[in-house]
């Protein structure tokens, strides 16, 4: 057994490959640093609708609208030859299931050969003499007429026909003998540290690929990794921004489909709109539909939750703490329009005015979404500073912006001391919209 196997708990082997799996996303992302132009987005452990199960560990977009597809198989102990990379292990099924290659090869077809760029298997498993003599070493592809007669019958078996079995084996390639987990993570760091980060920013990079991997949807809104994000996690004078995905429930379609119609036309002409109504009436939920809405349309916004879940226990109020989140959002997904400014939060106004001018030459307005402003009153003993200090850089409205505004009907002594004189085009959710 090797010195690492002897470490680790057995109750912990299957942590060890989760880890192990977050290590070969992490080693793809530092591909993508080093190469801006490689991905569109990346994923772990993803549940996008076009990647069927079991090719899901590492997915990314290419540029071309192509996919790069890993799935990491990982052991502890890779010297011993009971865990060796052999036609058995990758042809084992149970009585009713389907083995690796069975997997394998149905998700390169249901994905679409025409949409692959890179598809493989990546493991620390080492090949057995067999399997090795079946593989072109160039390419790291197994070669069907080399494989010996006995297995290739079961695998044109198990994969349905011989065009098909070879189609998948041209196209698949088998990563083995890939470093161990200490000996990968030790390569990482010394290609992220010095050259894109220190070593709290890969740290912090480490931590955020746990939830990446383990959280649905995360980052929001469909669990797809940017390059700015990359970089805003590895930059650690930047604080982490806010989540902001308040859940739609699947299926979710808003009660009154006109109410709905009318609201998202106010848009296109009024400066601000408030969505007001009592509580638990889904003011969040119809205003995260709104964005869902806007997002499919192509409309360019931002959007900041004050309240998200009661377990939530992030800093929703402070100026610092909201700027930083919009800052982000804008950075992310608007900078041909925001690149070169300034990122403290005193400088919010100037963001969002940069968006909305840059976005005015293209015939779109650009909308600011702020949801939950009763929650501030109530969970901040009732100091309503921290809305006064957002409103002060939201207000007056910017030209070419529109600015959605959901709340409770409160008191005005616990909203934005302009708020009065703002005069928004009022909605409310009723109860029979709800």
């Amino acid at each position: 057994m090797t010195e690492l196997y002897n470490r680790i708990k057995r109750s912990a082997i299957p942590l060890s490959g989760y880890v192990y799996q977050n290590l070969v996303g992490l080693n793809l992302l530092c591909d993508w640093l080093e190469d801006p132009d490689l991905f569109e987005w990346v994923q772990f452990e993803s549940d996008h609708d076009e990647v069927p199960q079991g090719l899901d560990d590492v997915v990314a977009l290419r540029r071309d609208n192509t996919f790069v597809l890993f799935q990491v198989k990982f052991t502890v102990d890779a010297d011993n030859s009971s865990n060796a990379l052999t036609w058995n292990w990758l042809l084992a099924h149970k009585p009713a299931g389907r083995s690796l290659l069975q997997k394998w090869c149905d998700s390169l077809f249901g994905v679409g050969l025409e949409r692959i760029h890179t598809a493989a298997v990546i493991t620390n498993r080492i090949p057995s003499r067999d399997f090795e003599a079946s593989m072109d070493a160039a390419t790291r592809r197994v070669k069907l007429s080399c494989v010996d007669p006995t297995v290739r019958t079961e695998l044109l078996h198990q994969l349905g026909s011989a065009d098909r079995a070879e189609a998948f084996f041209e196209q698949f390639e088998f990563r083995h003998s890939f470093q161990g987990a200490l000996a990968l993570e030790r390569t990482l760091v010394d290609r992220f540290v010095p050259r894109h980060t220190d070593r709290s920013g890969w740290l912090s990079l480490f931590r955020e690929a746990i939830d990446w991997a383990v959280r649905r949807n995360f980052p929001p809104p469909r669990g797809q990794l940017s390059l700015d994000l990359v970089r805003g996690t590895l930059n650690i004078r930047r604080p982490r921004p806010l989540e902001q995905s308040f859940r739609v429930p699947d299926g979710y379609q808003p009660p009154d489909a006109e109410f709905a119609t009318e609201f998202l036309h106010s848009l296109g002409s009024s400066s601000a709109v408030v969505l007001w109504g009592s509580p638990g009436q889904g003011k969040s939920t119809f205003l995260s539909y709104v964005c869902r809405e806007l997002e499919q349309s192509k409309v360019p916004f931002i959007r900041h939750h004050y309240f998200l879940d009661l377990g939530d226990r992030s800093d929703r109020f402070t100026l610092a703490s909201v700027a930083n989140s919009l800052i982000t959002q804008m950075e992310a997904q608007h900078f041909s329009h925001v690149g070169g400014l300034p990122d403290r939060a005193e400088h919010l106004r100037t963001w969002i005015k940069a968006c909305a001018r840059g976005y005015a030459t293209e015939g779109k307005r650009f909308v600011v979404v702020i949801d939950g402003l009763d929650h501030v009153w109530r969970e901040n003993d009732r100091d309503k500073r921290p809305l006064d200090s957002l409103f002060t850089a939201l207000l007056p409205v910017p030209d070419n912006v529109a600015l959605i505004i959901g709340t409770q009907k409160v008191s005005e002594q616990q909203l934005p001391s302009h708020f009065k004189a703002l005069c928004p085009f009022q909605w409310k959710l009723t109860q029979q919209q709800t």
